[in-house]
């Protein structure tokens, strides 16, 4: 995120909009610089009246291909969504309860056994049950006081076609005439998964959980 000083800027201003009204869910929008696939994009509605750089939300669209990115960036109008936002911890839990109500019950559940001696047993059953489920899918989506702000920082985002490659080892990976991978190898272990799969790697997790493969995780 570049320049921090402007991220800071637009930290304060969702901070405002909040505080001026603090049923607002509000999100910040990147303009896009090129037709990146490694972002959601979110299509801008009206202007909030009184808040300057603020519109509502007409629609969110996830990750795209190049074409339909290029598409989104020719009609104009539209934001990357950078996954940060602003709002206050009553509100989003109202939310919650509105939207996903049965996530909603297990953070509750949580929450009234902090600082108790179950605490730590709570956390852990309640959160394996949880949904997994993005903030956008869970509420944002669905809430009319979901709002944008178009922000005055640039951020660097990687393509979802580029691959990432890790190694712990000294062991050589090399890639040729790929792409969308994720890539890692340990001593032990050596992972090669699509990067748009968050499916897939959950199914592994839980496959290797059931062989009692703790010690690869």
């Amino acid at each position: 995120i570049n320049p921090p000083e402007a991220f800071a800027e637009t930290a304060r201003q969702a901070q405002q909009l909040v505080e001026h009204d603090p049923s607002r869910l509000v999100l910040m929008g990147v303009t896009p610089s090129r037709p990146a696939t490694g972002y959601g994009y979110i299509r801008h509605g009206a202007a909030l009246e009184g808040a300057k750089g603020a519109v509502g939300v007409e629609s969110f669209h996830e990750k795209p291909d190049r074409a339909t990115a290029e598409s989104y960036i020719a009609a104009g109008g539209t934001s990357w969504n950078c996954g940060i936002f602003t709002w206050s911890a009553q509100r989003i839990l109202m939310a919650l309860v509105e939207h996903q109500p049965e996530l909603a019950t297990g953070i509750l559940t949580i929450r009234h056994a902090l600082g108790t001696d179950d605490y730590h047993n709570v956390l852990t059953n309640v959160f394996e049950r949880i949904k997994a489920i993005s903030i956008d899918h869970a509420v944002l989506e669905h809430s009319s006081d979901t709002c944008l702000l178009e922000a005055s920082f640039d951020v660097t985002v990687v393509d979802s076609s580029h691959c990432v490659i890790r190694s712990d080892t000294d062991h050589l990976v090399g890639a040729v005439g790929v792409e969308g991978l994720v890539i890692v190898q340990t001593s032990d272990a050596t992972l090669v998964a699509r990067r748009d799969d968050e499916e897939g790697l959950r199914r592994l997790v839980e496959k290797l959980q059931e062989q009692g493969r703790d010690d690869v995780l």
